[in-house]
């Protein structure tokens, strides 16, 4: 076990994927294995939603949205993931392509937690993108 000292350092864990040696993190997410391993999509597309939610994690993580300790439980989420999410994106100065696929991995994991009734009640998945598409003001993207 490693013991992190800084809210900067990533908390997710890190595991080799086989077929390419590249690593992939391990998302400290409630049901993001589960998500990953259900979806029907290319490996690539997969291997980005990976990507996507190891830094949902670390946004947890880094901004205590759900001050407790991973795995974080999908019932803590609010209707304003999204919003905070890109808005965290943006200060860390992630590549605009990150950003997109990241946020889109991140809506389809709401999606996917919406049809298989894991969501906390009250959250509205097309509440929590309006109110992200409301703060772009008809941009795809925050650019920064």
């Amino acid at each position: 076990m490693t013991l992190r000292t800084k809210a900067s350092e990533s908390p997710p864990a890190v595991k080799a994927a086989a077929s390419n040696n590249r690593a992939e993190p391990t998302p400290e997410i409630e049901y993001a294995e589960a998500f990953i391993d259900t979806i029907m999509t290319s490996p690539r597309t997969a291997a980005t939603y990976r990507f996507g939610l190891a830094s949902l994690a670390t946004f947890i993580a880094n901004t205590k949205y759900i001050p407790l300790p991973p795995p974080y439980p999908v019932a803590e989420l609010r209707d304003d993931v999204l919003l905070k999410y890109q808005s965290w994106l943006l200060r860390q100065r992630y590549a605009l392509a990150s950003q997109e696929n990241y946020i889109a991995a991140v809506k389809r994991f709401l999606i996917w937690l919406d049809a298989n009734d894991h969501l906390p009640p009250g959250f509205q998945v097309g509440k929590a993108v309006n109110r992200l598409k409301a703060a772009r003001g008809g941009r795809r993207a925050v650019k920064g």
